[in-house]
Parts: C-alpha cells; sequence; structure tokens
C-alpha cells in the first residue's frame, strides 16, 4: 500500500488538520504554526470546521507549501522550536526561483503581500521559497525531504 504524504507529516510529530474552525472563508488557504506544530489546509470546497472534501489541484498546492514551511522549521533545531530557515542556501533559493514557474509578477505580488501586513524580510524570503517548492517540486521530494531533515 503506497504511504500517504500526509503520514510522513504526522510521522515526524506534525498534527495535520483539514478545514479546522479557525479557516476563514477564502481568506486562508491554510497554514502552519511552529509553535502548536500543526499543519492546517482550508480546502477550497470545505466549510470551516467541516469535514473533508475532494481535494483540489489548489488544496495540494498549499500542503506541498505548508510543508516547505515545516522543513524550514525543521533546518534549525527542531519542530517547534520557534526557530527556523530555508532549505536552500541564498544562492541556491535565488537560481531555484530564477528557475522556477513563479513569474516575475508572480514573486513581486508575494513580497508586496507580505510586506504590508507587516512581514519581515526572512519571513518573506521563507515565503518565496515555500511558493516556489510548492509549485514546481513534486510531493514525493517534499515528503523525502521531510523525511531527512525532520528526522535527525
Amino acid at each position: 500500500k503506497k504511504k500517504k504524504k500526509i503520514d510522513t507529516l504526522q510521522g515526524v510529530g506534525v498534527s495535520v488538520v483539514v478545514n479546522p474552525r479557525d479557516c476563514k472563508d477564502g481568506d486562508s488557504h491554510g497554514y502552519y504554526n511552529r509553535k502548536e506544530v500543526v499543519l492546517a489546509v482550508c480546502q477550497d470546497n470545505g466549510r470551516a470546521g467541516g469535514r473533508q472534501v475532494r481535494w483540489t489541484a489548489n488544496d495540494l498546492d498549499t500542503l506541498r507549501h505548508e510543508a516547505q514551511h515545516v522543513i524550514q522549521d525543521c533546518m534549525v533545531g527542531g519542530l517547534g522550536d520557534l526557530e527556523s530557515d530555508t532549505y536552500f542556501t541564498q544562492e541556491e533559493l535565488v537560481e531555484f526561483l530564477a528557475k522556477s514557474r513563479l513569474t516575475r509578477e508572480n514573486i513581486e505580488t508575494i513580497i508586496e503581500s507580505y510586506v504590508s501586513q507587516g512581514a519581515d524580510k526572512e519571513t518573506v524570503i521563507m515565503e518565496l521559497e515555500a511558493f516556489a517548492v510548492a509549485l514546481d517540486i513534486d510531493a514525493e521530494s517534499i515528503a523525502g525531504a521531510v523525511e531527512r531533515v525532520c528526522m535527525r
């Protein structure tokens, strides 16, 4: 039986929740709470506090994005210690973004969106990495990185 990628996250100690009560309508696709070590996906066709429904391509993109934040959390210390870092070095990340399917407009929109919410430079860089990884790296590879980085 094929192991589900969500099982990999749960296997390293992440609580994965789908459509928790704090999903606000259309406001959030999901989040990773580094303090609680909870990854949430707010499904496109789901209701806050409702049950899991059929996954859309965007829901899966959100799962890959938030899983990258889990990897970032594991890069320094361990899960839940509130310390994190990008998976790629700065040079690798610049190169990865340049080759990614994110357009210049996508990148500018992400930066503006997070800066307008008061995010610092480190947060913006972490988000850019997560958006690019979610778009260009398959779930299998992300699950492998979760195991490598978070199981140490």
